[in-house]
């Protein structure tokens, strides 16, 4: 199945792209795509401690179910006053 995954802030430049589309196998979890994009982007894995994930725009855990066609966004950590 197909999801579309958009990088936000620092996460954007390690990748070099604000988003792309993947395909992920049926069944496949938030974790199962972290995975997928440390392996395909090495230089996520900086990023790994504090990173949210929201799918279909809200936040979501690593065990949260991904569908066919969802968004999902990677939020680094944000600081400043």
């Amino acid at each position: 199945m197909r999801v579309q995954v958009c990088y936000f802030a620092a996460l954007r430049e390690a990748v070099g792209r604000p988003a792309e589309v993947l395909d992920v196998p049926a069944g496949a979890r938030v974790a199962d795509l972290a995975s997928l994009l440390e392996a395909r982007h090495p230089a996520l894995v900086a990023h790994r401690h504090g990173l949210r994930y929201a799918v279909a725009e809200r936040f979501a855990g690593l065990d949260t179910p991904l569908a066919e066609g969802v968004e999902v966004a990677l939020i680094p950590p944000v600081s400043g006053g």
